[in-house]
């Protein structure tokens, strides 16, 4: 539903210190909304951060390992385990916790 104000509930909102909002602008208002392109004028930067490949690898595998029962975490040694009740297994690295988790969860066909 979009509101269309007055020239008078405009000044109104003005006095009382109220920024009129995108949607309630009326027509023929000098103001304008600001949108994407107003941003990059106004030299607002923004800046996006993606995670690093092996974040996401990492991510994934613990999913993985969750969905079969199983908690997988960084050593300190730098390497990975993966625990189960009273069963603890460690990896080197990322590609032998993928091997491992092929081989212990469950696929439905």
């Amino acid at each position: 539903m979009i509101v269309m104000m007055t020239a008078a509930q405009n000044a109104s909102r003005e006095e009382t210190g109220q920024p009129a909002k995108p949607h309630e602008l009326a027509q023929g208002d000098s103001r304008k909304s600001q949108n994407a392109t107003d941003c990059a004028v106004a030299g607002v930067d923004v800046a996006m951060t993606f995670p690093e490949p092996t974040d996401k690898i990492k991510a994934t595998l613990t999913a993985r390992f969750a969905l079969a029962g199983w908690a997988l975490n960084e050593a300190p040694s730098g390497g990975f385990t993966a625990s189960r009740w009273n069963r603890c297994v460690e990896f080197e690295n990322l590609d032998a916790a993928a091997a491992f988790i092929d081989t212990v969860e469950v696929r439905h066909a």
